[in-house]
């Protein structure tokens, strides 16, 4: 059951299914761009069709920053596809308003990537990527909005999706993709949401076989995570009251659940 998308009709919903033989969404002349989707990417467009409120504006002036969307029910909904850190400025301006605030965020757990001639007229090759992104791995981004995480009126939304990342072959890009620029990112399929709104939430994260207390080593083994990954992850929870120090194990910090009953 999707926790926020509301007011997206069933014709609304076909657009988001992208066709295999068309050309990606790409960013068309600057003097084209209306007010306020300067470089906006083809996958913030679609997130906001799917949550805008049925009583929502786009792009509209709140507490003196511009909204992704406002409803006068849902207050504001900001799309931020990466550098969840840019958003804190805004972040604190509207909840100094007094606004409900619910910042959404994708994560690919299914990513194809197609890559265009340099002309990108032509599909050249379609892959799917061996990489999936795993809501426990993503606090590298999370964690630099940890101070807003437990806010009464803030929820955070991670939406998990099916999407398609375009390259052009036109050898300006990284010379790890082989010089291929992304151009593009576009939604195949919104396939389920997690929200977050309290520290239960959060304690939700941490394994039911983790014995406690233990190491992030032992955390990263259980979860399956790298160590820059966990140590994200760790770092954020003790910051929101889900995991403090208790010890020393060698070296390595002990951990442990502030509440030993949370979250089972």
């Amino acid at each position: 059951m999707l926790l926020l998308r509301v007011g997206s009709t069933d014709a609304e919903k076909k657009t988001m299914t992208p066709d295999p033989d068309a050309s990606p969404i790409l960013p068309t002349p600057q003097g084209k761009f209306h007010f306020g989707e300067l470089r906006e990417r083809s996958l913030h467009k679609q997130l906001k069709v799917l949550y805008r409120p049925e009583d929502g504006e786009a792009e509209w002036p709140v507490a003196g920053s511009i909204a992704d969307l406002w409803s006068p029910t849902a207050g504001v909904v900001e799309i931020q596809t990466r550098t969840l850190a840019k958003l804190r400025p805004k972040l604190a301006a509207y909840l100094d308003a007094g606004l409900r605030v619910t910042v959404v965020h994708p994560l690919a757990v299914h990513r194809t990537i197609i890559t265009w001639n340099a002309e990108q007229t032509e599909v050249l090759s379609q892959r799917k990527s061996p990489k999936a992104d795993r809501v426990e791995a993503a606090f590298r981004e999370i964690g630099s909005l940890a101070a807003f995480l437990l806010h009464p009126r803030f929820r955070l939304v991670l939406a998990l999706v099916r999407e398609n990342e375009h390259r052009s072959a036109d050898g300006k890009g990284s010379w790890r993709r082989q010089g291929k620029s992304k151009v593009d990112r576009t939604l195949e399929e919104l396939v389920s949401e997690r929200a977050f709104s309290h520290r239960q939430d959060y304690a939700a994260l941490v394994p039911r076989d983790w014995r406690e207390p233990g190491t992030s080593a032992e955390l990263a083994a259980a979860l399956k995570l790298s160590a820059g990954e966990t140590q994200a992850l760790v770092s954020c929870l003790k910051k929101i009251g889900v995991l403090e120090v208790c010890g020393l194990r060698g070296r390595a910090h002990l951990l442990r659940r502030t509440d030993p009953g949370d979250p089972h």
